[in-house]
């Protein structure tokens, strides 16, 4: 059903109007559990954000970063390439579905010849190949051109974007190209049903300059579905919807209805250091849209004006500066001076230097009740003039323990010269993240992102430095759109949107900017805010029941483990991905068992469970390339167990923790299961196992 939107007289006292329809989300069969959209809808569908995806499913990303620990991302053989495929084309992403592959960002264009940047000849015609679902010929082959540059109408925009070398601010004494490609990105949705694999061609130009240069950079970020879920892959008969051109072309005005929805303003004055409610409702109901206009406007009122949102009567859900939650970022770092007089727009939020406006239109869900109140911590009276809108409960519901609460953290932090990285977010309980901002002073943008979902000790996210994390490369510019941007560049005050490829997490949550060494710099700071939807009063969707440690013989009889095909049996010493200033700062030892046969062993679980996540620790020391078959009670799973990692990585920097989801049509029910793990193949003829941890997806997955 598409219920209308009926925008209510609410506490705004708004003048009542239709506006476009919402679909209902679609459940998944047996589990009735939500199932996301995986294709361009998710862009056009923005009232969607505050569902929660289903049990189990994964945010993902493969990337260019230097699998030894250091600063030679994006290296060709070493970082860019995952492997040599038995057609001998050079792999750089291949995951088995149900998922979809939300966002491409490229940057191959460019080298540093030691005194200048320069163009690298041969990269607008290296081209990329599309397997899906394992067929023998790609569904899509096409150019770097044609993928980001907007030379295939296919691809182009508004999901496609080139940045260009005449914009760039690197911040460096160097030159650069008066012309050409920057970096690339596509926001292009590309669901696949049982597997995706991504091909990089080389021209024969670009193939010769691999010696001289070799730098070649990427991020592909992908969610995973649980098996089960209905997926139709990619074909070139789907194409963007005009909702998403329509919105991405009006930036500043509301995506969620018809722009003459009619809307009343409250004006109040606050004087210093006092507080004052701009909005209060009782019921359930979502908030469409905010907008502010802040009187006087200054670099003080600008930093030093708080906003607070409360839903339902918990703790503050939003807490922080006027400047930091609408995209301007931190008063105390040298950009302060400047950005309140700039203006920033994108889909979701921002603000206007010249006229003192900002705008918020995250869809805000609350069951019972919300508070929005207006804080003046600056010297000086303020009149705050407030308008919005909200979806009425009758016409638009959101239900409880299927969507989350609107959230929004600030997050602090400095170095003094010695930390590994930078604290950019925390969390913990049930939920996604949607978007985020960074500014930053002495902070080299080398510096990688590191994202660990739910207590994995390996980042599930891990980048290639900061302004590529942010859309860009070679520290961007500022560019202004939809989803992503720079309000001075692509990392000392920059944004992104997760509308699409959002962070999904049942337990909790670390991001991590990691402190470079490439300036060796010292007393750097960050500043974020990231945006999310969480279940309230932090109800977490999983929960560790068993554990299997592998060569220790109390833990394997415990289990009953047993192996056949054994073609190894030792201890490791080695680390996680480390960060640059101490790339051994993760090391422990481990002992383990390599094979070529199957494993087998048998584990607790919750009997309510929804489904059960399997973690492995595995080594990736030349052995990159590890895929299994997974049987349950006797039952093979349909999807394989299959971990593609660079082999390059350095003997101090092997530790992998890789996960598996079991569908919940094989454990629902149990308290115990036999897991049996059969080699199906890999780079070296043998994977191996160190210890297995045991999550169940858990209700309530309410609040």
């Amino acid at each position: 059903m598409n219920p209308a939107i009926r925008r209510g007289l609410a506490a705004w006292l708004l003048v009542p109007s239709l506006a476009a329809p919402i679909p209902s989300p679609a459940k998944s069969g047996t589990e009735n559990q939500l199932v996301p959209s995986t294709g361009d809808q998710r862009l056009a569908e923005i009232e969607l954000l505050p569902y929660f995806y289903p049990a189990g499913t994964q945010s993902l990303q493969f990337s260019s970063y230097d699998p030894t620990g250091g600063n030679r991302d994006g290296e060709y053989r070493k970082s860019f390439v995952k492997y040599v495929d038995e057609n001998g084309e050079d792999v750089i992403f291949d995951a088995y579905g149900p998922g979809a592959l939300q966002r491409q960002q490229f940057n191959i264009w460019s080298a540093f010849a030691g005194h200048a940047f320069v163009l690298k000849p041969g990269a607008a015609s290296s081209r990329l190949r599309y397997y899906f679902d394992d067929e023998e010929n790609p569904r899509i082959d096409v150019s770097v051109a044609e993928m980001f540059q907007g030379k295939s109408g296919r691809f182009g925009g508004p999901l496609s974007f080139t940045g260009n070398w005449a914009d760039a601010d690197i911040g460096l004494p160097i030159p650069t190209p008066d012309d050409g490609p920057l970096f690339g990105v596509q926001y292009r949705s590309l669901p696949f049903a049982r597997r995706l694999k991504i091909t990089f061609i080389p021209s024969d130009e670009y193939r010769a300059n691999l010696g001289i240069d070799s730098s070649s950079w990427y991020q592909f970020t992908y969610l995973l579905y649980p098996v089960g879920t209905t997926v139709a892959s990619w074909s070139p008969e789907r194409g963007v919807t005009g909702r998403i051109e329509r919105q991405w072309l009006q930036l500043g005005e509301e995506p969620k209805a018809p722009k003459n929805s009619a809307i009343a303003e409250r004006e109040v004055a606050i004087e210093p250091g006092k507080a004052t409610t701009i909005f209060e409702h009782s019921g359930a109901a979502a908030i469409a849209s905010l907008k502010l206009k802040l009187a006087p406007y200054d670099r003080d009122t600008f930093f030093k004006t708080r906003i607070r949102m409360s839903w339902d009567g918990n703790r503050p859900a939003v807490d922080m500066p006027l400047a930091s939650f609408f995209g301007g970022g931190g008063a105390d770092f040298a950009t302060g001076a400047s950005v309140p007089s700039r203006t920033m727009r994108n889909l979701l939020f921002g603000f206007d230097g010249e006229n003192g406006t900002f705008y918020s239109y995250w869809p805000m869900p609350f069951w019972r009740s919300a508070k929005i109140e207006i804080v003046n911590d600056s010297g000086q009276p303020i009149v705050i003039t407030a308008s919005g809108s909200i979806y009425e409960s009758n016409q638009v519901k959101y239900v409880e323990g299927e969507a989350g609460y609107f959230s929004a953290r600030l997050t602090r932090d400095r170095d003094e010269g010695d930390g590994l990285y930078a604290r950019a977010f925390r969390e913990q309980g049930l939920g996604h993240v949607v978007g985020r901002t960074l500014y930053s002073e002495g902070y080299a943008m080398d510096g990688d992102e590191f994202t660990y979902i739910d207590g994995n000790r390996s980042p599930q996210i891990h980048g290639d430095g900061t302004e590529d994390d942010h859309n860009q490369g070679w520290a961007g510019a500022a560019y202004r759109q939809p989803l992503w941007g720079g309000v001075v560049n692509g990392y000392q005050g920059a944004y992104r949107l997760h509308i699409s490829d959002p962070y999904v997490f049942e337990d909790e949550i670390r991001t991590n900017y990691e402190y470079s060494k490439l300036f060796r710099s010292s007393n750097g700071a960050v500043e974020t805010v990231f945006y999310y939807y969480k279940a309230g009063l932090s109800p977490r969707g999983i929960q560790q029941t068993d554990m299997v440690d592998v060569g220790l013989e109390a833990s394997e009889r415990a289990h009953d483990y047993r192996i056949e095909g054994q073609t190894w049996a030792g201890q490791v010493r080695s680390s996680y991905d480390g960060y640059e200033k101490n790339v051994a700062a993760n090391t422990f030892l481990d002992e383990g068992r390599a094979f070529n046969g199957a494993s087998e062993f048998t584990v607790a679980v919750h009997p309510a469970n929804v489904g059960v996540k399997l973690r492995r620790l595995i080594s990736r020391l030349g052995n990159g390339v590890q895929t299994a078959e997974v049987h349950v009670d006797g039952v093979q799973v349909e999807r394989p167990w299959h971990v593609v990692q660079s082999a390059a990585a350095t003997a101090d920097q092997a530790w992998v923790d890789t996960e598996f989801e079991i569908p919940a049509a094989l454990t629902k029910g149990k308290n115990r299961l036999r897991i049996k793990v059969k080699y199906r193949g890999s780079a070296k003829g043998e994977i191996n196992e160190f210890r297995y941890w045991i999550f169940s997806h858990v209700p309530p997955r309410t609040f």
